[in-house]
């Protein structure tokens, strides 16, 4: 079972910066998968967000590097 880990979640409002979140992503190793919402790293002064916890076909994977990732859709949101 997957837990949440507190200091990871990330909280609505993300320190009232827009960003884009990835909601869609393939990855190269595990395929087509589903952002899981409000677990990524907070986004950078940029609004860049290093990371996701991305559920695929065979399961969650965690801090899966978005350079790692095709965004295949995304949401601009704050």
């Amino acid at each position: 079972m997957y837990q949440l880990d507190e200091k990871r979640k990330s909280k609505n409002g993300h320190n009232g910066k827009k960003h884009n979140c990835a909601s869609k992503v393939k990855s190269e190793e595990y395929g087509i998968g589903e952002c899981i919402k409000t677990m990524h790293a907070e986004p950078d002064e940029n609004g860049y967000v290093a990371w996701y916890d991305v559920l695929f076909e065979h399961g969650i994977e965690e801090q899966v590097p978005t350079e790692s990732l095709e965004i295949l859709v995304s949401e601009s949101h704050m």
